[in-house]
């Protein structure tokens, strides 16, 4: 068969090739290319010649196709006998006026041999007599295989000793769908209609409703016919198939039915992508694990944490609180090592899991773990980041809100609780002084004395206790600003996972898209496949038998 290369197939080709670069599907393409490529484009010839009907012969060994042929031709034109079956070329019979040159460049014609005739009859078919298909020479089915895809018409024959077990039928159906064919059984001479009957059921298993069978008999007559011989029906048959354009017509259904059958693949591809809901379900997952696993990380990076801590506090720490000048804590990255090789094999760990959990939910998971594998190489300078700006926060504001709510008021108790006590001590020894000028009391004495310095210092030490309780160490200070640091990473690194599984999202949606708009513009552009032909409708399958998938 032939078909121009439509638009649809190159886009679908091109849409697969993508997705499969991207991972998007699991897919031979060179299956798949096989299965969407449309046939070679139809022969060309100069000026108005018109298109020849291309009718092949195939069949078993034996069951007499270069005889038939033959008999078509009214002369020798196909080898027969015990050469026959050991030939591995193609051999074209042509009308004088068709040229081998003028023959499309695309056809095989390697290992080919050509002949021409004068019979006008025939005048618009090439006759096509193919190697032997069930021949112990492999070469000959590749032939047979290579020439399929230009055939409009395979004259299908057989013998009623060889109807049956033809291993050819099999692969050949599986080929031919869009071919029409012809069924003889050749030999009928020596056949039994109970053979006819046994081989129609057989081509009803194979999809043909009403399948044309014409019984021709073994020896070459070509002056008329034995009884029960329809060798002038399949005359007949051919003239009216070529006279008909029966080729345009093969072509179009061929063209219809490649677009189905793409449109049944691709929506075959996109089931095996998953549903939008098995996405939603990834991204409660995912919050359900990193919940599990950030609790698990920061039990086991306890250790690092208080290691660094200490080196810290002996170091670089200067406390805000206990004074003015207080240094800048935050060190050189070089200088801590928090995330050490295993908390990286278990965010690895992790993430895997997340790929796995998207495997199980039959998602395509190549495309999530390519947009994982930044966030790993990442993850250590994303958590030493944190944990920096964390200390630095831990430096500016130490401390819980609680503490440090109560360590500012120790600080102002520490001032002015003396200052209170000196100003109501002072008043004291005024008020005292005065009465005493005035002869009402004694002045003040020992006792006034010690119970001023006594209250003046309780006054101070008090508060100066509690800002000394409340102040946090610098080890502590250092321990909760890494572990502040650290938790933030950690919703960070969660974000940036959520981001990745929104733009997975996305990407599937934009797959899925691409998918609705090719299935949607095959079925606008199929047209009905089925020809109104009465004598086509006959020849060709009814039911899909293509294996190309």
């Amino acid at each position: 068969m032939h078909a121009e290369t439509h638009p649809y197939f190159l886009e679908a080709l091109d849409w697969i090739r993508q997705a499969k670069q991207q991972g998007w599907i699991k897919a031979d393409i060179g299956a798949l290319q096989r299965t969407l490529e449309p046939p070679a484009a139809a022969f060309q010839f100069d000026g108005a010649t018109q298109r020849p009907l291309i009718v092949a012969f195939v069949g078993g060994t034996g069951v007499g196709k270069s005889t038939l042929l033959n008999r078509l031709a009214r002369q020798e034109l196909a080898l027969t006998g015990v050469e026959r079956p050991t030939s591995r070329e193609v051999s074209l019979y042509l009308h004088q006026s068709l040229l081998i040159e003028h023959l499309p460049g695309d056809l095989p014609l390697s290992q080919t041999r050509h002949a021409h005739h004068q019979d006008e009859r025939y005048r618009h078919i090439l006759w096509i007599d193919m190697p032997d298909f069930d021949s112990t020479e492999t070469h000959n089915r590749e032939q047979v295989l290579r020439w399929l895809p230009h055939i409009d018409v395979l004259l299908y024959v057989v013998s009623p000793e060889r109807y049956r077990d033809d291993q050819g039928w099999q692969i050949l159906r599986s080929e031919g769908r869009e071919h029409a064919w012809l069924f003889i059984m050749n030999q009928w001479d020596r056949g039994d209609p109970l053979q006819l009957r046994d081989f129609g059921k057989l081509l009803a298993q194979g999809g043909f409703a009403d399948p044309v069978i014409l019984c021709t008999d073994s020896s070459e007559q070509p002056d008329g016919n034995s009884a029960g011989d329809d060798f002038t029906l399949l005359e007949e048959t051919l003239r009216t198939l070529a006279d008909s354009h029966i080729g345009a017509q093969l072509e179009s259904r061929a063209l219809s039915i490649r677009m189905q059958e793409t449109r049944e693949l691709l929506m075959q591809i996109g089931r095996r992508m998953g549903c939008i809901e098995d996405i939603v379900r990834l991204k409660k997952i995912w919050r359900g694990i990193w919940q599990k696993q950030s609790e698990e990380l920061l039990r086991a990076l306890e250790w690092p944490i208080r290691d660094n801590a200490a080196l810290l506090a002996q170091k670089l720490f200067t406390p805000a609180l206990q004074g003015s000048g207080a240094g800048d804590i935050a060190p050189q990255r070089q200088d801590m090592l928090i995330w050490d090789d295993h908390a990286q094999m278990q965010l690895q760990d992790t993430l895997h899991t997340l790929t796995l959990e998207a495997e199980n939910l039959r998602l395509p998971f190549q495309p999530l773990r390519e947009g994982l594998i930044p966030l790993q190489t990442a993850a250590a300078q994303q958590i030493l980041a944190s944990a920096t700006r964390g200390l630095r926060m831990a430096q500016a504001r130490p401390g819980n809100k609680a503490q440090r709510f109560f360590l500012k008021s120790a600080m102002l108790c520490e001032v002015f609780l003396p200052l209170a006590a000196a100003a109501w001590i002072g008043r004291d020894i005024v008020l005292g002084y005065y009465l005493g000028s005035l002869n009402q009391r004694a002045f003040l004495g020992a006792d006034f004395a010690i119970h001023a310095l006594l209250l003046t210092g309780i006054s101070w030490l008090l508060p100066f206790l509690l800002h000394r309780a409340l102040t946090p160490s610098a080890e502590r200070v250092a321990a909760h600003g890494l572990r502040k640091g650290i938790e933030s990473g950690f919703g960070q690194i969660d974000q940036i996972v959520c981001r990745i599984l929104d733009a997975y999202e996305a990407n599937w949606k934009e797959q899925q898209a691409c998918l609705d708009r090719l299935c949607s513009s095959s079925r606008i552009e199929t047209s009905d496949p089925l020809p109104k032909n009465r004598l086509l409708e006959r020849m060709l399958t009814t039911t899909n038998q293509s294996n190309r998938s």
